[in-house]
């Protein structure tokens, strides 16, 4: 029975110690597989620091390039504004010069039409004064218009006589005095006689 035992206990032993070789053995072979694991993670941790270094380099030129391009929007837009502003102004000096030039225009139309008239009164005048000229040349016709001239100056003289005369008789009565609104003293007529002149 003790050799039983001891046989027992030594198959035990030899059971424990080869499942403890086997127990061992796998063990080593999650663990192997465990570290082979955590060097692909440290390699990829490795990796996503390296790329991630990279992404900031590149985010950090990216913002720098945003920053300039941000600056040169800005440059822009304010010469786009002045140029904006200028094209404006230009803008209201062309159409003050369209109006101007709508003005002008119809002056220089204006004076072409003055210019016409001038132009046919001159020749009107010019014909005038040819035939005032054969008219003069001749001394007949010179002696007729003279005639004419001094008739009418001696109408005129004539006519402003008479429009004087008129004018003192219906002055008043000069000072007299009135007796129920009629003169009491008869009233004077002036007559002047003026010889012709010829």
């Amino acid at each position: 029975m003790k050799k039983f035992f001891t046989t027992l206990f030594a198959i035990l032993i030899i059971a424990f110690a080869i499942f403890s070789f086997f127990r061992y053995f796998y063990l080593l072979k999650i663990n192997y597989s465990l570290e082979l694991k955590l060097r692909e993670i440290n390699d990829k941790i490795v990796e996503l620091e390296t790329t991630k270094k990279n992404l900031e380099t590149v985010l950090d030129k990216k913002k720098e390039e945003y920053l300039t391009i941000s600056k040169e929007n800005q440059d822009l837009l304010t010469k786009f504004q002045e140029t904006e502003k200028k094209l404006s102004d230009k803008n209201a000096e062309l159409e003050n010069f369209k109006k101007d030039s709508q003005e002008a225009k119809l002056k220089l139309e204006n004076l072409n039409n003055e210019y016409s008239k001038l132009k046919e009164e001159i020749t009107q005048l010019q014909q005038d004064k040819d035939t005032l000229q054969s008219r003069y040349d001749s001394l007949p016709e010179l002696k007729q218009a003279y005639e004419i001239l001094k008739r009418k100056l001696r109408e005129a003289q004539l006519a402003e006589r008479k429009s004087k005369i008129e004018t003192q008789v219906e002055a008043g009565n000069k000072g007299y005095l009135l007796w129920q609104g009629e003169p009491t003293v008869a009233r004077k007529v002036k007559i002047e006689v003026a010889p012709i002149t010829e």
